[in-house]
């Protein structure tokens, strides 16, 4: 297995749980700061819903803020509400993409499309496996664009003169060749 990707392995399986106890830690000062009872354990169910990416936190804190709103505890649960909005909510991009970033050296994009798809295929476990399988995909591409796409007519040696019918499939080979070369530079610049 290439240095690259053990990487993003690495990434991706430890990654993904430090963002969610970033994210996890995070909101049990939050809640702890507007004076939530039991924030401790709203922090960890918080941190296990910190797997989900953009909704994660906010299956937690939004309930919390609107219990409070319901008990009469406004400026609390309107702390509560901007805080998570604000600092729980950035955390997950800013984490993510730092953390992605220095481990693996995996783009945010590949990260967040990598869980949309791995949750529709995997369910829960395709939050690590889901960018795996991006990242994976990329890495073909990369391998399929350097292998076989280098544009160059290709002529074995002990070959003197060419006749019109091969010099015409190598004329088409480039041409085809050189649409794949722009569809997937398109492609790994994401």
């Amino acid at each position: 297995m290439s240095i690259r990707n053990k990487r993003l392995i690495r990434a991706n399986a430890l990654g993904i749980p430090l963002i969610s106890i970033i994210q996890g830690v995070v909101a049990t000062l939050g809640y702890f700061i507007f004076g939530l009872n039991e924030f401790g354990l709203w922090g960890f169910i918080t941190g296990v819903f910190a797997f989900f990416p953009i909704v994660g936190t906010m299956i937690v804190w939004v309930p919390l803020v609107l219990y409070m709103y319901a008990s009469g505890d406004t400026w609390n649960a309107t702390g509560l509400m901007a805080y998570s909005v604000i600092i729980t909510g950035n955390v997950d991009y800013v984490a993510r993409i730092t953390i992605m970033r220095r481990m693996g050296d995996v783009h945010p994009v590949v990260t967040v499309l990598g869980v949309i798809i791995g949750l529709g295929l995997f369910g829960f476990i395709g939050l690590i496996f889901g960018p795996l399988l991006v990242s994976y995909i990329i890495v073909l591409t990369k391998i399929y664009q350097n292998e076989f796409t280098t544009g160059e007519e290709i002529i074995p040696s002990h070959v003197k003169e060419i006749d019109d019918e091969t010099e015409k499939n190598l004329k088409h080979k480039k041409s085809v060749s050189f649409k794949t070369r722009r569809i997937f530079k398109t492609i790994i610049q994401v």
